[in-house]
């Protein structure tokens, strides 16, 4: 009788062992906060209420005024709550660490030494909520793809009900222009904005990959208020892609003054030409090409108009007749999109899309404070852009661009001359620099009408934006 192996014997004896459960990703929210005691409330309840909560919250208050820190302590503690797929719990910190020099950079990086240890990291502006299954719908996207390092919730801005006449026409107008990208976002889902974004969610390998490249302490690098999109690019760097999500919205503040607006574009145009000259020229061209291709070809292309209508003032003939008001329709059936889109639209909305005039003003003056900020950069500006915006919120009449009067009255000069040196012009030179001046105008136009086109039909609707919380009841 032939005697078995015990290798043998113990191959005949196994059983089938059950396959070990694996534990669900730990997630946590980081909330950086400043003079937000009107909002931050609403945006640690946000947290609170999710499909999916945050197994931690950490609220960094800096710098702070007001009594953001008395409203975020009431939420101190652990939280235990019932959810479909069983009980969970939240640990909700908040610390005041006072004087910070590096704002809201400092703040992340205090929060991601208490919360690297989680899989996943959300952070959270202050004065934004994230809508309620807004987690889990960026936690199922970033998971389904392992070289995904950070996936944004799609921004959206609130129409207060105080928002009236020219404010109200000024917040409009922002929340056009943000409904718009988001329109342009969700359609190219892995295409990084510029722009901080209000909720964003990081797998925390990457950071900590993007640490170790950069040889620092934390992974947002304070300086130029480009925290988020120098961020982007060293994720980039490290070979993690970033999208933006089509299944989570978030909603923040619009800007209220028009110095805050002018301050906060100064302060983009800044980001992308001080992270451009950090980049290799081809990449650093390509930066500054996606950040300001629209708003320079609206410029251009209203400029060209102008001429234009002195040329046909001049010679009395006006070349392509109705056909010109197609861009203009195509223009209006855009905004209309994108004011249907809007989950709290009103008649105002329509009546302002159906318009285009206001909005037509209001893109023309970011255009020029585009063109503005871009010289001003490029000789070499060295302020605080970030302070400036900070300060223009809060009411202060900073200034953001120093002016001189020489090169101002200079500029107005010349375009009040134009008239008069095209009328002086040799026939032939003026009716060739108008055919000429006809042709870019009719391929800028078309590249907009185009892209009006791609925006109310290829174009996806993004997920409808949440209401701020009103009042919320803490648990």
């Amino acid at each position: 009788m032939q005697v078995p192996t015990p290798s043998l014997l113990a191959v005949g004896r196994r059983t089938p062992v059950a396959d070990c459960p694996v534990a669900p990703p730990t997630v946590a929210a980081v909330v950086p906060a400043r003079n937000e005691q009107d909002s931050i409330r609403a945006s640690i309840v946000s947290l609170l209420d999710q499909t999916r909560p945050p197994d931690s919250i950490f609220v960094v208050v800096n710098n702070s005024t007001d009594g953001t820190f008395d409203v975020a302590r009431r939420f101190t503690g652990r939280r235990v709550f019932d959810r479909p797929g069983g009980r969970v719990t939240c640990l909700v910190t908040v610390l005041d660490i006072g004087t910070n020099d590096d704002r809201r950079a400092g703040a992340l990086n205090l929060a991601w030494s208490l919360a690297r240890h989680h899989d996943f990291v959300l952070t959270v502006d202050a004065n934004s909520v994230l809508e309620s299954d807004g987690l889990q719908a960026l936690l199922d996207e970033i998971t389904a793809d392992g070289r995904i390092g950070e996936v944004s919730a799609v921004p959206f801005l609130h129409r207060g009900d105080a928002d009236t006449g020219a404010v109200g026409m000024l917040v409009r107008a922002q929340r056009f222009e943000a409904a718009a990208q988001a329109r342009r976002d969700v359609a190219r889902p892995r295409s990084a904005t510029l722009q901080n974004a209000q909720c964003t969610l990081f797998r925390s390998s990457a950071l900590g990959d993007v640490l170790r490249r950069a040889e620092r302490l934390g992974p947002w690098m304070a300086g130029d208020a480009a925290e988020d999109p120098r961020l982007r690019i060293e994720l980039a760097d490290a070979g993690y892609g970033a999208r933006v999500s089509s299944g989570a919205a978030s909603v923040g503040k619009p800007l209220r003054s028009l110095r805050a607006v002018w301050a906060q574009q100064v302060k983009r145009v800044a980001c992308t030409e001080r992270l451009s000259g950090n980049l290799d020229p081809a990449a650093g061209l390509a930066l500054r090409s996606e950040s300001s291709a629209g708003l320079v070809t609206h410029l251009v292309s209203r400029v060209l108009v102008a001429v234009l209508a002195v040329h046909a003032l001049v010679v009395g003939v006006v070349i392509g007749g109705w056909l010109w008001l197609l861009p203009m329709l195509v223009a209006v059936l855009a905004n209309v999109c994108i004011a249907a889109g809007m989950r709290d639209r009103t008649r105002a909305d329509f009546a302002y899309a159906a318009l285009l005039v206001p909005h037509e003003l209001y893109r023309s003056a970011l255009s020029v404070s585009h063109a503005v900020a871009v010289v001003h950069e490029r000789r070499g500006c060295l302020r605080d852009h970030g302070a400036d915006q900070t300060a223009a919120e809060e009411g202060e009449r900073v200034r953001v661009i120093r002016f001189r009067l020489v090169p101002l009255l200079a500029l107005g000069g010349a375009a009040a001359s134009i008239p008069f040196a095209w009328a002086a012009l040799p026939v032939a030179l003026r009716d060739g620099s108008g055919a000429a001046a006809w042709l870019v105008l009719a391929l800028l136009v078309g590249m907009q009408s185009l892209g009006a086109l791609r925006t109310t039909v290829g174009g996806r609707a993004p997920v409808r934006a949440p209401r701020l919380i009103r009042d919320p009841v803490p648990r």
